[in-house]
């Protein structure tokens, strides 16, 4: 809720919203088990996603919804990536993780990109 705060009543941007965000997340994730971290960021995003369907149809939905929901959605995206990058050091020996990462970094842009 500090990123609704900053947002609606501090009137603060795109890059200060992020900072509120990605600030307190790295420490606290430093220290989690990353599997768990992702399957968590995935529902968390998948719930708060189809939040906003179900709240349409139950006529509930509003602008505050539709603020908050991007920023959830933003800080499971942080920590899904975070734990992910961090992860892949545990699924493959040294050997592998120069190749490894240049395809995942690969597969991502691409994705972005298209």
């Amino acid at each position: 809720m500090l990123d609704a705060f900053a947002l609606l009543v501090q009137h603060a941007g795109p890059g200060e919203v992020g900072e509120a965000l990605a600030v307190p997340l790295g420490p606290w994730l430093e220290f989690r088990p990353k599997r768990p971290v992702m399957i968590t960021a995935d529902l968390v995003r998948c719930t708060d996603l189809a939040s906003v369907p179900v709240a349409f149809v139950l006529g509930a939905l509003g602008v505050e919804q539709l603020l908050v929901v991007p920023m959830v959605v933003a800080a499971a995206e942080i920590c899904f990536t975070a734990a992910s990058v961090t992860f892949l050091r545990y699924l493959l020996p040294p050997d592998d993780l120069l190749v490894a990462n240049g395809r995942r970094e690969s597969t991502t842009w691409t994705a972005t990109m298209l």
